[in-house]
């Protein structure tokens, strides 16, 4: 196998800082837009294990069911803003950003799956969000959304998820690579996050952690649940590595006939953003299909 280093000039790294840069873009118009919003749209005070928090999050839309959003990895509740703006025409939605991302403020608590589900739960509590919920998760947002689903399943009437962190696919990838390359990689991804915000770096030092936890927590059976997947190759999504992908999506859907999948090739890993017509389609005729009157 070629030696391959990754260093931080490397195409991998500069498409995803064109990515933060969009993002950074995305940022600064959803807080210009938010400057003619209701202030009732923002910001709800809530109790978590360690202190009383003021987490920034959107409330808006009426109707059932609601539809919650998760972000993927650091990312922030302004990923949703065409999503949400566009569903809450019809339905009440609420997006969010997680502790120490975004505007909502840092915690002492480490960013384990199991703390991100319990301020999930708190939000949705002192919102008095009843059900039925249906939960929408991006990148490794979708590993909350499956654990939030494991531990309150009686609220959750689906799961939407696009281009979602599968449990096994870092190590499907690392087994084809010499030890060299991967603390070569590990090293690079170190190196980045480190420069991000603490929030954003505390959520990075728990997502290995995260996905073995994972490996315990099965698909729901009993809820319809789909997945829009990208296969778009790119300097890390090689044809080798995008083949392990496709493996690994696919054994998702192997014995549940309550998944469904979707995939697109004219979207990288942030299909929400660059496909939103596309999404929103899919959403509504997930939605079309949840049978809410079995829901609680």
């Amino acid at each position: 196998m070629r030696n391959v280093m990754w260093p931080r000039d490397t195409v991998f790294f500069q498409n995803w800082r064109m990515n933060c840069t969009r993002l950074a873009m995305v940022v600064m118009i959803a807080l210009a837009l938010s400057c003619n919003q209701s202030s009732s749209e923002h910001s709800n005070t809530i109790q978590t294990s360690d202190t009383s928090i003021n987490f920034d999050q959107r409330l808006i839309g009426t109707g059932t069911p609601t539809i919650i959003f998760e972000a993927g990895l650091g990312d922030g509740n302004e990923h949703w803003t065409t999503l949400q703006d566009s569903l809450s025409k019809s339905y009440t939605t609420l997006s969010y950003d997680r502790l120490g991302v975004g505007e909502s403020p840092s915690t002492t608590l480490r960013r384990t799956v199991e703390n991100q589900v319990e301020d999930l739960h708190q939000l949705i509590t002192q919102n008095s969000i009843d059900g039925p919920i249906i939960l929408v998760g991006h990148s490794m947002g979708s590993y909350i959304v499956r654990k939030y689903q494991s531990t309150y399943p009686d609220d959750i009437a689906g799961i939407f998820l696009i281009d979602p962190s599968h449990e096994y696919q870092h190590d499907e990838i690392r087994s084809r690579m010499s030890m060299q390359e991967v603390d070569s990689m590990k090293a690079a991804m170190e190196s980045f996050f480190s420069e991000q915000p603490k929030g954003v770096y505390n959520e990075y030092l728990e997502f290995e952690p995260t996905w073995i936890k994972m490996r315990e927590v099965p698909f729901p059976k009993d809820i319809p649940v789909h997945i829009v997947a990208s296969w778009r190759e790119n300097s890390f999504l090689t044809p080798e590595n995008m083949a392990a992908k496709k493996k690994l999506y696919n054994n998702w859907l192997m014995g549940h006939e309550n998944i469904t999948m979707t995939s697109t090739t004219q979207s990288g890993h942030y299909i929400h953003l660059d496909e939103p017509g596309l999404v929103l389609e899919l959403i509504r005729d997930f939605l079309s299909d949840v049978d809410l009157s079995l829901a609680p």
